[in-house]
């Protein structure tokens, strides 16, 4: 069995319901995975979603103080201070509905806690005062959190065969994987990439001859031709949605930014070039359910915040290429731009049927009408990287 333990950067990327948790969530249902949380991970997961929870709740109410002074209207700003107490009841249940939640995934995946060892102390005050272990120098306090996390792995670990850490720290982890039955993965789909848990998932798959039989569906070059028509005619790319501060590529913009987002891929033709998706690996999700990896360049809309002293400051050429779209007192400008950009991402098959057959895929192979008949079909793209501006 795989045990599976996650630092709180990588819970926070995934969430519950991503791409690779579900994944990672049919392991665990075939009893091939398990999942393993320090608890102090928990602590700093659920700390961080309530606060960034908060901010956007406060921004929303500070919204409607600002508003009431646009109107004289005793009705609409009644109904305004309405939504305000509102809110004020929705933030007061934040903590607990959050915690709910990660309970509520957390049991359902059959999930183990460890706590820390209070005999530990010493080592993780003593790693503080040399800089070693998860310490990136001597008496770095930030790192004081994984050490503690880093503690708790190494116990759990020291009778455990098959633990497979997923950190994004690259000390942490190279701390981590000096540990006899430890390995470490940058990302949850690095694991899953894992020869050892491929071959666990093919073996999954080989069970279902449906499974099998989909796969080779998707696969027939027909199949994807008219796949990528349908994704771009039938669902169309204009409304790709990614937010993010930490875009790969966002140097290439030659100015600080902040509240970044691609907002739909536009014209094809933009850079020359038509914007082909290229697809990769199809996985067994559950319950009917199959994902599909997808990559495609493409010029994208997309928009951030700049300061307009900064914005001048830009040579002639590059502010000819940024339009700006708003400003307010404090000198801060939303601008838009079109870029080059990399998207990838996941079309996901959602069958009509929860149980899928080979006969039943055998029935609608012939013809793409008939397969957009029994699945439900949807493109998510969850990353960008901007390669031109």
């Amino acid at each position: 069995m795989f045990l599976v333990i996650l630092d709180s950067n990588a819970l926070h990327k995934e969430g519950y319901v991503s791409h690779d948790m579900l994944r990672l969530g049919r392991l665990v249902s075939e009893s091939k995975a398990k999942i393993i949380l320090p608890t102090l991970v928990k602590r700093e997961y659920l700390s961080k979603r309530q606060c960034d929870f908060l901010e956007h709740i406060k921004k929303s109410k500070s919204g409607l103080e600002s508003a009431k002074r646009f109107s004289a209207n005793e009705e609409l700003n009644g109904e305004l201070v309405a939504a305000e107490k509102l809110i004020d009841i929705l933030t007061s249940k934040v903590s607990s509905q959050l915690e709910k939640d990660f309970d509520d995934w957390f049991v359902k995946n059959n999930g183990e806690l460890i706590d820390f060892e209070l005999s530990c102390v010493s080592d993780v005050f003593n790693d503080y005062f040399s800089g070693l272990g998860a310490f990136k120098s001597v008496k770095n306090r930030s790192d004081i959190p994984d050490s503690f996390i880093g503690k708790c792995i190494e116990l759990f670990a020291f009778e455990k065969t098959n633990v497979n850490v997923i950190v994004q720290d690259k000390v942490f982890s190279k701390h981590l994987a000096t540990l006899a039955n430890v390995k470490t993965f940058n990302e949850l789909g690095d694991f899953l990439k894992d020869e050892s848990v491929v071959q666990t998932l093919d073996e999954l798959d080989s069970l279902q001859d449906g499974i099998q039989a989909f796969k080779n569906l998707i696969y027939t070059q027909g199949f994807l031709v008219n796949l990528n028509a349908y994704l771009k005619e039938g669902i169309g790319l204009g409304s790709i949605y990614i937010e993010s501060d930490e875009i790969p590529g966002s140097e290439k913009l030659g100015i600080d930014f902040f509240g970044m987002s691609i907002n739909g891929v536009v014209d094809d033709n933009f850079y020359d070039r038509e914007s082909q998706i290229n697809f990769g690996d199809v996985s067994y999700i559950s319950d009917g359910v199959f994902s599909l990896a997808v990559s495609l360049e493409a010029a994208a809309s997309l928009s951030y915040c700049v300061e307009y002293y900064d914005y001048q400051s830009l040579p002639l050429a590059r502010k000819k290429s940024l339009e700006i779209t708003s400003m307010n007192g404090d000198g801060i400008c939303d601008v838009s731009e079109l870029v080059l950009v990399t998207l990838t991402g996941f079309v996901e098959f959602k069958s009509r049927d929860e149980i899928v057959t080979k006969d039943s895929i055998a029935s609608i192979a012939d013809h793409f009408s008939l397969v957009l008949n029994a699945f439900e079909i949807d493109l998510e793209i969850d990353a960008a990287e901007i390669l031109e501006c």
